[in-house]
C-alpha cells in the first residue's frame, strides 16, 4: 500500500451554535491517492493539532476518524478542538486502508486559521456568492506570492516599490512564470515573464543554448522561449523601457520599446526597432525594421529590411525589399530584391537584377550589371570597380540585359538601356534584329507616332508610320506638330510616292515623285507662282557662254567620282536667282537651260534669216549676170 494525502483546501472556522452554545468547529478538506491514483472507499484517518508546523508537541491527543468515505479521492471531516488554541495551528494527517494495518504519516503539516481571522474559506470543489473586493488569493503586505510546482517557483508576482494614492498601493506588479531561472532585475516594475526559460548549461534534454529569460528594465515582457533579454541588462533600469520579446531563443530587444516576436539571435537595440523574426538579424537605427530572413542589418534612422540574407539598410529611411548581398547606403535609396546590388546615392533605386550600381543622387539601375556612375571616392559594394565623377551621374536612369559585362553611364540625366534582343513599346519586338519597336496603341488608327517637342512650347516634329493594307507598303510622315492639326512636310506613302514640302504653312511647294518614277517633279504651277516676268533669252544666252563650266570632285566623296557643271557663286553672279550662292536650284538650271536654247534659238533664227537675206540678193545677181552673159553669147553668134 502507498497513500499520500494532499491538503488541497483546509478550513478551520469558528461556528457558533443555532442555540447559542459555543464550540471551535473544525472542517478539514484532503485529497487522498491510493497507488497513485484518486482514492476510492473506506479509510481511517488520524489527525493532530500541532502549534508549528515543524515541533513535536501537540495540542490536543490525536483524533482518529474510521471508516471515512473517500470518493474519487475526495473526503471531509468535522470535529471539535480544543477551546484554548491561538490564532493559527498545524495540522499532521495520518492514514491507513484497514484497521489491521498501522497508520502512514503523510509529508508536513498544514497551516490552519481561526476562522474569525480568514473569514470564509474557499473550498476544493468551488465556492459561490464571493466578493472580489474582500475575497482573494494573495497577501496584504508587499511580499511576493510565489506558486510553486514540484516544490520549485513557477509563477511569482512582486509588487512594484513604487505606491501611488491614499491609502499607498503599488503602481504595478511584475509577474515571472516559467523557470525558475527566469530574472527580473532588481528595482524593475512592471515586468513579465509569462513562460519558457530554463536554467543554464545543459538542462534541456533536446536543444542547446540553454538560458534563462531576463527583464531588466522596467515594463520589458517575454512571452516564452528561452534565452531572451529584454532591456539593455545594466545598472540603469530605465534606459531601455517597455520592450518586448514574443519567443524563439537568443534574442534580445535592447532598444526603448524594442521588440522580436521571435527568431534567433536577433537584436532589436534601436530606439522602437523591431525584428520581425529569422535569424541573426541586427536592428540598431531608431524606428528601424527587420521582418526576417538572415544576417540582415538596419542601421538608419526607420530604416527596413523586407528579408533575404545579408542586406543591409544603412542610410535613414533606406529600404531593401529582400534578396541577398544588397546595400542600400544613402538616405531614402532604395532596393526591391535581387543580388549584390548598391544603392549609393541619396533617392536612388535598383529595380532588382544582379549587380546594379544606382551611384548617384536620384538615380535608377535595373537588370544586368547597370551602373550609375558614383562620386569620387564612393565605389563600394557593388559601384566598387566603377569609373567614378566629380558628384556622379545625379539623375540617370541605366538597365542592361544579360549580357556578362558593365553598362556604365557617362554623364548626368541619361537614359540608357542596353538590350541585345530589342525594345519594344506595346509590344515585344517581333525580329530579334531589330533594336527597338514601337507599336500603335489599342485604340485609335494604326499609325504610330514619335513626337519631338521643345522644351518651353508645343512646337515639334511629328513622326508616323503606318497605314499600310499589302504584305510592305507601311507609310511614313513628317508633320510639324504643336498638338493640333499636323502640318505635312515629307509623305513616303503607302502607293510608292514621295512628297516634300518646302514651306511650313500647307503652301502648295516643293517636290514629289509618283510612283514608280526616278526622279522628282519640281513644283512649277502656274497657280502656285507670282511675280512672273519675261526674261531676255538671248541675254541669257550670252551669260551661260560666258560662264565657265569646269569638271571637279566634291571633297567628301571618293576621288574617282568626278562631276561637270558651274560654280554656284558663277551661276549666281551671272543670274542671281535661288536663295544661295552655295547650291543651284534645279528648276533654276532647268530654267536657265531653257531659256538659253530659246536664246539660242533666236540667234540661230536671225543669223538664218540674214542668210537667206543675203542669198536672195546673191541669187539676183547671179540671175543678172546669166542674163547679161546670155546677150553676149546671143550676140558673138549673130556675127
Amino acid at each position: 500500500m502507498r497513500l499520500s494525502c494532499h491538503r488541497l483546501a483546509l478550513g478551520i472556522t469558528l461556528a457558533l451554535a443555532s442555540v447559542g452554545v459555543s464550540a471551535n468547529a473544525f472542517t478539514y478538506r484532503g485529497q487522498l491517492s491510493d497507488q497513485g491514483q484518486p482514492a476510492n472507499g473506506r479509510y481511517d484517518l488520524r489527525l493532530t493539532l500541532h502549534a508549528d508546523a515543524v515541533s513535536g508537541k501537540a495540542l490536543a491527543s490525536p483524533m482518529t476518524f474510521e471508516d471515512v468515505v473517500v470518493s474519487n479521492g475526495s473526503f471531509t471531516l468535522s470535529f471539535e478542538g480544543p477551546s484554548a488554541i491561538s490564532a493559527e495551528l498545524w495540522v499532521g494527517v495520518e492514514v491507513r486502508d484497514n484497521d489491521l494495518a498501522a497508520f502512514e504519516a503523510t509529508p508536513g503539516r498544514s497551516k490552519a486559521l481561526l476562522g474569525n481571522t480568514i473569514g470564509q474559506c474557499w473550498s476544493t470543489t468551488g465556492d459561490s456568492g464571493s466578493n472580489p473586493a474582500t475575497h482573494f488569493l494573495g497577501t496584504i503586505d508587499a511580499q511576493p506570492l510565489v506558486l510553486k510546482t514540484a516544490n520549485v517557483q513557477s509563477l511569482r508576482i512582486e509588487p512594484s516599490g513604487e505606491v501611488f494614492g491614499a491609502p499607498a498601493v503599488p503602481i504595478t506588479a511584475n509577474m515571472i512564470g516559467g523557470s525558475s531561472a527566469n530574472v527580473v532585475s532588481p528595482g524593475v516594475r512592471g515586468a513579465v515573464i509569462a513562460g519558457g526559460g530554463v536554467p543554464t548549461g545543459t538542462s534541456d534534454p533536446q536543444y542547446a543554448n540553454e538560458a534563462p529569460n531576463i527583464v531588466s528594465d522596467h515594463y520589458g515582457t517575454v512571452s516564452g522561449g528561452y534565452g531572451n533579454t529584454v532591456g539593455d541588462n545594466d545598472d540603469t533600469l530605465s534606459e531601455s523601457p517597455f520592450a518586448a520579446i514574443g519567443g524563439g531563443l537568443a534574442n534580445e530587444a535592447t532598444g526603448s520599446a524594442a521588440v522580436v516576436p521571435g527568431g534567433y539571435l536577433n537584436r532589436a537595440v534601436g530606439y522602437v526597432s523591431a525584428i520581425g523574426g529569422g535569424e541573426s538579424n541586427f536592428a540598431s537605427g531608431s524606428g528601424s525594421a527587420i521582418s526576417g530572413g538572415a544576417s540582415n542589418i538596419a542601421t538608419g534612422y526607420r530604416a527596413s529590411v523586407g528579408g533575404g540574407t545579408l542586406n543591409e539598410s544603412l542610410g535613414a529611411y533606406s529600404v531593401v525589399a529582400g534578396g541577398i548581398n544588397n546595400v542600400a547606403r544613402a538616405n531614402s535609396s532604395a532596393i526591391a530584391g535581387g543580388e549584390v546590388n548598391t544603392a549609393m546615392g541619396l533617392y536612388s533605386f535598383v529595380s532588382g537584377g544582379f549587380g546594379n550600381c544606382a551611384g548617384a543622387t536620384r538615380s535608377f539601375a535595373g537588370g544586368n550589371r547597370a551602373k550609375v556612375r558614383p562620386p569620387t571616392g564612393n565605389d563600394q559594394d557593388s559601384c566598387a570597380f566603377v569609373p567614378t565623377t566629380p558628384g556622379g551621374d545625379s539623375g540617370s536612369f541605366a538597365w542592361a540585359d544579360s549580357q556578362s559585362s558593365d553598362f556604365v553611364t557617362s554623364g548626368s540625366d541619361q537614359f540608357i538601356v542596353r538590350a541585345q534582343g530589342g525594345v519594344g513599346i506595346n509590344a515585344a519586338p517581333v525580329v530579334p534584329n531589330v533594336e527597338m519597336m514601337i507599336q500603335a496603341n489599342a485604340t485609335g488608327s494604326e499609325t504610330s507616332n514619335i513626337w519631338l517637342k521643345q522644351r518651353s512650347t508645343n512646337r515639334g516634329i511629328l513622326f508616323s508610320a503606318g497605314d499600310g493594307t499589302g504584305a510592305n507598303d507601311s507609310g511614313f510622315y513628317i508633320d510639324h506638330y504643336n498638338g493640333g492639326p499636323p502640318v505635312r512636310r515629307m509623305s513616303l506613302a503607302n502607293d510608292g510616292s514621295v512628297f516634300i514640302r518646302s514651306n511650313t504653312t500647307g503652301a502648295n511647294s516643293g517636290v514629289a515623285m509618283a510612283p514608280g518614277d526616278g526622279a522628282f517633279t519640281s513644283l512649277s504651277d502656274r497657280h502656285a507662282k507670282t511675280a512672273i516676268e519675261p526674261v531676255d533669252a538671248r541675254s541669257i544666252l550670252e551669260r551661260v557662254v560666258q560662264m565657265p563650266i569646269s569638271s571637279w570632285q566634291y571633297k567628301a566623296q571618293p576621288g574617282d567620282v568626278r562631276h561637270i557643271g558651274p560654280m554656284a557663286q558663277d551661276f549666281m553672279a551671272a543670274f542671281s536667282v535661288g536663295s544661295t550662292d552655295k547650291g543651284i536650284n534645279t528648276i533654276d538650271a532647268d530654267g536657265e537651260a531653257l531659256a538659253a536654247i530659246q536664246g539660242l534659238n533666236e540667234k540661230l533664227a536671225a543669223e538664218n534669216a540674214a542668210l537667206v537675206s543675203e542669198q536672195q540678193l546673191l541669187r539676183q545677181e547671179l540671175e543678172s549676170i546669166r542674163s547679161r552673159l546670155d546677150d553676149l553669147v546671143e550676140a558673138a553668134g549673130h556675127e
